[in-house]
């Protein structure tokens, strides 16, 4: 099989604020406390495809009240899903000219594979590490049961819910749909999210 790979686009700082809602200002706040990295000195910020999808996880976890320090890690996977959900879109993955049926054809279903999950769960109050304890095979499914967990459907998360009010704890939850994201990144870009072409050896869409 001819290698090929997934080239993401590159987006500005004001690409970012207008995709995000993160404005410019916010971006240098989170860039001076390490919520994004350093910039060489004079350097223009720019953001990879990926980059922006992980920005808008962190943003939305943020708006339901989780905090900011602790979204790196649940950022940075849930990212992938978000751009992978976005790539499924017709028109956000373009293809080089001239490349083969067969790249064309194994990079189309590469796109189209089933993404992880698609939920994020927020749950008030905030579940405790005894109850996590007793959510069992229902935890551990989701990956734990952090700041924000990960879930396939939104059924799963009403099945826990239910699951932990029979300790005597009501929860109320609210969740970051990354299907969504995709779909918004995607149809407000202006520009395809990754370009599919010939060599290398990177075949994460």
């Amino acid at each position: 099989m001819e290698d090929y790979i997934f080239a993401q686009s590159d987006f500005g700082a004001s690409e970012v604020a207008r995709l995000t809602g993160i404005t410019q200002d916010r971006q240098r706040d989170w860039r001076r406390r390490g919520l994004l990295p350093a910039k060489a000195a004079g350097a223009h910020a720019r953001f990879t495809a990926l980059a922006v999808a992980q920005l808008m996880v962190r943003q939305n976890l943020s708006r339901l009240g989780v905090d900011l320090a602790e979204t790196d890690e649940i950022a940075a996977l849930s990212g992938f899903n978000v751009l992978s959900f976005g790539s499924q879109i017709p028109g956000a993955v373009d293809f080089e000219a001239g490349l083969s049926e067969a790249i064309i054809a194994s990079a189309a279903e590469a796109i189209n594979e089933p993404v992880a999950y698609r939920y994020l769960a927020v749950f008030y109050p905030p579940i405790s590490e005894a109850l996590a304890d007793q959510a069992g095979d229902l935890a551990s499914a989701t990956g734990g049961l952090g700041p924000a967990s990960a879930f396939d459907t939104l059924g799963a998360i009403e099945r826990l819910s239910e699951h932990l009010q029979q300790f005597g704890c009501a929860f109320s939850w609210a969740v970051v749909d990354l299907a969504a994201l995709g779909l918004w990144l995607a149809g407000q870009a202006e520009k395809p999210l990754q370009t599919i072409k010939a060599g290398g050896k990177s075949r994460t869409p």
